[in-house]
């Protein structure tokens, strides 16, 4: 099994955990989601830093797969519309905080330089 597989393997599995933990107990779940929540409000960097290193670390095996930036880059196009396909079914009033005055600039800042590299790198691979 290649590391590619086992990447997808993982997000299988947990993805499989998640939903049956939701369809079994709709209330432990919620219960789960706001500790969830209330352990990332007391430790943010914590959290965006697991976060980022499993996002480069997923880019690194990706890459080293054979996958062009091209391909990321549309999947990640892929992904994002269904993120924000999902968002719909969420009231209004939770995005009413969402602004960009209520970013934290330092953390969102690797996002950015790692999203501007990729699609650095799949516009040198087209052009």
């Amino acid at each position: 099994m290649s590391n590619l597989e086992l990447l997808a393997i993982i997000f299988i599995i947990l993805s499989i955990l998640k939903i049956s933990f939701i369809l079994i107990s709709k209330d432990a779940f919620n219960q789960f989601t706001k500790s969830y929540f209330n352990s990332m409000g007391k430790r943010p960097w914590l959290y965006h830093n697991i976060y980022m290193s499993c996002a480069l670390l997923s880019l690194y095996i990706i890459i080293e797969s054979g996958f062009s930036y091209i391909q990321i880059l549309c999947t990640m196009i892929c992904f994002g519309f269904m993120v924000h396909a999902a968002f719909t079914a969420y009231p209004k009033g939770v995005f009413s905080k969402l602004t960009l005055d209520n970013v934290n600039w330092k953390r969102m800042s690797i996002y950015i330089i790692v999203l501007i590299y990729i699609m650095i790198k799949a516009a040198l691979e087209i052009f």
